[in-house]
Order: C-alpha cells, then structure tokens, then sequence
C-alpha cells in the first residue's frame, strides 16, 4: 500500500511475512499440502518459490521464517573475483543423511561438493563460491535434495553482490620454459566491468624484475565501461632457474586501487649440440663457448 494507507494490495495468503536485508523479497509460511511450509517471493508479489517441502501427513511444519533461516549473504566482491563461504549441513536424525544433490539456479554460484553422506549426529561442510560475471547483486536458489523424509528437498536464497571495477583474462600468467635472452611474449586483456571510465594508472612489476617488462604505448590509460584493453607482457631470463614476480596495476577504482596478476617463468640456458662423422673431416674438438639467440 501507499504511505498513506491507500491502495491496499494482497500480495499472498501466508502469514509470518519477514522482508530481506535489501527489502527485495519477502519471505512467509503457508500451507502446501496441508503442512505448514516457508517460502519466498519478490516485493511485489510475484515469483513465489516453495522453500521447504514436508510430505502429505508428516507431523510438524516450518513456521516464522526469518532471513537467517531462509537467506545467506555471501558479500561483496569484484567481477571476475570468486569469493567463498562456508555452509554446514547437519545431521540431527539417527538414520544415515544421504544428500543427493545440490544444484543453484545462477551459474555465477558453484557448490562443492553436492553430494554426501552424513552419519547421525554428524555434519558436512559445504563450499559456496560466488563468481560474478557482471556488477550488482545476484541470487541464486540453492536446491538441496536429500533422503529426509520429512522435508526431502529444501531451498535456501543466497545473494553475492559483484562491484565493478577492473578484472584481468587470464588471472595469471605462466610462461614456461623460456631460453636465456629470448624474449616470449603472452597477451593480458583487462576488463573494466564498472559503469563508470576506470583509469589505469600504472603498471608495474614487484618485486622489481628486467626479466619481465610490459608493453604500452603509454604509461596510463582509460578503459571506458563495459571495455577492455589488451597489453603484451614479455618474460626475457638473464638466469637460469624458476623467476616469479606480479603484475600490479594501480587503477581510479576507489575500492580496488590495486590489482595483481601472478607471474612466472623459468630460464634455461641453450645448449648447442654438434654430431661429428669419424669417417670424415676434422676430428679436433671445438669449443664454441656462449651463443646467444640470433648471433
């Protein structure tokens, strides 16, 4: 209804209304099968979606759900930046609780692992990475399909909020096995998935390295919105052996200054191998000392 009390609209017949953090849905009991059972729906009445399923003629029911119950919050993180959190499944029965699946409705949420055994009185942790792929705050339904014969499948709501700002494809660079004094280059695209322009600052390798440099054809640019921008990252060995390093891009983004991309390669020195026939020509040995590529 309106601030003033007009315009009365029935969004439901559940009872026991409890509004989201964000005041996006609302969740409530109501009767299904003849079982008091939670669900959720969207601030205006529509998307109702069953959370909890207890069986035609089981005792008991759901009642006054909270968002504690029914919702999980996971945070903020940048796009492109997985964030985890952990949630346990307890066992409260004296039978064996078989869970036999887990699924969630946006990709942009994963589950690990999603299916288990948990013995009576005992308790499963489950990882929930969100992931997103785009800026602002997503949900997911997470579905959880068990042998309980109560309620054997219950639905929980999880949020993760994704910020724009900058993201980089791939995450980290690995170039391998690269001979000394020769240059291989890999290609970094970085991605502002904000909406405003996000300046690149400054990109510069710590700790300090020659054996890696980055191209640009100046030391600060702008990747305007939903844009990106690819630059070439060189690895050039002077020594032989394993060289780590990160990439750090100083960037306008007031949440994310910094960003860092792994770095790492190994030297190995070139070896020259020369067969000699005995059948013919000179048979002295040669030393041919140091040879660089391209000399």
């Amino acid at each position: 209804m309106n601030v003033d009390g007009t315009n009365q609209t029935r969004l439901t017949g559940g009872a026991s209304p409890s509004w989201s953090p964000d005041g996006s849905k609302i969740t409530f009991h109501s009767h299904y099968d003849g079982n008091a059972d939670i669900a959720v729906m969207n601030a205006d009445g529509t998307g109702q979606t069953r959370l909890t399923y207890h069986q035609p003629g089981t005792l008991g029911g759901s009642y006054g759900p909270s968002w504690g119950e029914a919702f999980r919050r996971i945070g903020s993180t940048a796009v492109g930046t997985p964030v985890s959190r952990t949630m346990t499944i307890e066992n409260r029965g004296r039978a064996m609780l078989s869970v036999t699946n887990i699924t969630s409705s946006d990709a942009q949420f994963t589950v690990n692992p999603t299916s288990f055994t948990v013995p009576s009185g005992g308790s499963q942790n489950v990882t929930i990475t969100f992931n997103p792929t785009l800026a602002g705050t997503k949900y997911t339904t997470l579905t959880i399909t068990s042998n309980d014969g109560d309620a054997p499948t219950i639905r929980l709501i999880v949020n993760g909020t994704g910020t724009g700002g900058f993201a980089s494809r791939p995450d980290r660079l690995d170039f391998g096995s690269t001979a000394m004094d020769a240059a291989a280059p890999l290609p970094l695209t970085l991605y502002n998935r904000g909406s405003d322009a996000l300046r690149i600052e400054s990109l510069r390798v710590t700790p300090s390295s020659d054996a890696f440099t980055v191209a640009t054809s100046t030391p600060n640019f702008v990747v305007a919105s939903d844009d990106d921008q690819t630059v070439s990252v060189f690895f050039r060995p002077s020594v032989s052996g394993d060289v780590a390093a990160s990439l750090t891009a100083s960037t306008s983004d007031p949440d994310h200054r910094t960003f860092s991309i792994p770095l790492r390669g190994t030297g190995v020195p070139l070896t020259l191998s020369v067969d000699l026939n005995p059948a013919e020509g000179d048979q002295r040995q040669t030393r041919m000392g140091g040879v660089r590529p391209g000399a």
